[in-house]
C-alpha cells in the first residue's frame, strides 16, 4: 500500500532516484491526506458524543425538578390526586435567558455566568 507509486514507477524498468523520490513523495502526500480525513472524522465523532452527553445532562436537569414536585404532590395529596404545575412560564424565561447568554462572546471567561447558573438552578427547583 505505501509503495504503490514506487511499484508503478519500477514496473517499466529501473527507476531513477528522482522517480523514486517523486513516487515516495506521492505516497507520503496520500497518507497525509488520509490521516487528515481520519482525524476530521474522529473530531466529528468526539463532538457528537459530547453533544449527546450535554443533551442527557440538560434532559436530566429539566426532568428532575418536575419529578420531585410530582413526588411531593403524590405524598401530600395521595396517588389519585391530579398533578398540577404550570411550568410554561419558567421554561420560557429559562429559554430566553439561554438565548440571550448564547450571544455573549468569550463566555467561558466570565465568572458571573457561574453565579447566574447557580441562581437559576436554585430558583428552578
Amino acid at each position: 500500500m505505501m509503495q504503490g507509486s514506487l511499484r508503478n514507477a519500477t514496473k517499466s524498468g529501473k527507476a531513477s532516484s528522482r522517480e523514486r523520490k517523486l513516487a515516495l513523495q506521492q505516497d507520503v502526500d496520500r497518507l497525509k491526506k488520509q490521516l487528515r480525513h481520519e482525524e476530521n472524522i474522529h473530531r466529528a465523532l468526539k463532538r457528537v458524543s459530547i453533544d449527546l452527553w450535554e443533551l442527557c445532562l440538560v434532559f436530566l436537569h429539566i426532568s428532575l425538578p418536575m419529578a420531585i414536585r410530582r413526588s411531593n404532590c403524590y405524598h401530600e395529596k395521595g396517588h389519585d390526586a391530579p398533578f398540577e404545575f404550570g411550568g410554561n412560564l419558567y421554561m420560557i424565561i429559562f429559554a430566553a435567558v439561554q438565548i440571550t447568554m448564547s450571544f455573549i462572546p468569550d463566555l467561558h471567561n466570565l465568572a458571573f455566568v457561574s453565579v447566574q447558573a447557580a441562581v437559576m438552578y436554585i430558583l428552578s427547583s
